[in-house]
């Protein structure tokens, strides 16, 4: 009898020692893992391409014509701030994650531009008050060349990218359809007599110059959405001759725009030749338990 109970009690402690060394040879179950807080992003270098659709709210610093410079008391009232629409395409090349540059063209809608001078005319018999008032349209062709820096992507907040940015360039702007209906008044009593007047379309080059600010969105590994503002300075513009229908003569001096520029909201689209991705960072593991072997 004792020695049934010796064997019972052996057989039992070679078991446990069996079915340990077994649970040490089986591997360990996989450790949770965590998500990082904060995504990085892994960005493709190379070309890409973009388009832009946008509007402007433009503001036209000093309207003024050489004519009326000798004449003390000549003012203009009443300008007229274009507000165009704009559409825009260019190509450009990303160097890293954080700097790219691109050039673009773009097309500034035709807007209202306008103001009216008050003056006394000299050659009224006798000198008497007058008035011009101009209305016309302006639009733009704009040529930039532009720098950007990214400022960090965080896909964990939807694959956001700040930037900013600034250009130069130059642009042609254009003044069509200018007329000019006045208002005479000789010695400034008695009758007045309406004036009429229209000038050809008028072009003038000069340089620009922008700064750029925003946020891209990342839609795909090639498409990203751009959401941004731009300060836009356009220089300056000029119509063609002013023309009296009813005086012979040369055209008089053109009706001249100074100091102008655009607060500027787009919404553009970049495509990435090579591929542009935003991915997460590899898992972050908990360390593993600790199994010793028996």
């Amino acid at each position: 009898m004792g020695s049934l109970k010796v064997l019972a009690v052996a057989g039992a402690v070679v078991i446990g020692a069996a079915s340990t060394a077994l649970a040490g040879d089986l591997p360990a179950p996989p450790p949770p893992a965590f998500d990082a807080p904060l995504r990085g992003t892994v960005s493709a270098s190379g070309l890409y391409l973009r388009g832009d659709i946008g509007v402007g709210a433009g503001r036209v610093g000093k309207y003024s014509n050489d004519d009326l410079a000798a004449v003390p008391d000549a003012v203009f009232v009443g300008g007229k701030h274009p507000t165009p629409a704009f559409v825009g395409a260019g190509i450009g090349y990303k160097f890293n994650s954080w700097l790219r540059a691109d050039l673009t063209g773009e097309y500034r809608a035709k807007s209202a531009i306008g103001a009216t001078d008050r003056f006394t005319n000299p050659f009224l018999v006798p000198p008497g008050p007058q008035t011009n008032t101009y209305n016309g349209q302006m639009s733009s062709l704009v040529f930039l060349a532009n720098a950007y820096v990214d400022l960090g992507t965080f896909c964990a907040f939807a694959c956001l990218t700040p930037f900013v940015g600034a250009g130069i360039g130059f642009t042609q702007n254009s003044i069509t359809g200018l007329v000019d209906q006045g208002v005479q008044q000789p010695g400034g009593v008695g009758p007045a007599f309406p004036t009429l007047g229209y000038a050809g379309t008028g072009t003038k080059t000069n340089l620009a110059w922008a700064i750029h600010a925003g946020v891209g969105y990342q839609i795909t590994d090639k498409l990203t959405l751009e959401l941004g503002y731009r300060y836009l300075n356009l220089g300056k513009a000029q119509s063609g001759g002013l023309i009296n229908p009813f005086l012979p003569g040369p055209p008089q001096a053109p009706l001249k725009l100074s100091s102008i520029d655009s607060h500027d909201i787009k919404i553009g689209m970049r495509w990435a030749l090579n591929g542009d991705c935003c991915q997460a960072p590899a898992p972050v593991y908990a360390p593993p338990p600790m199994i010793r072997k028996f």
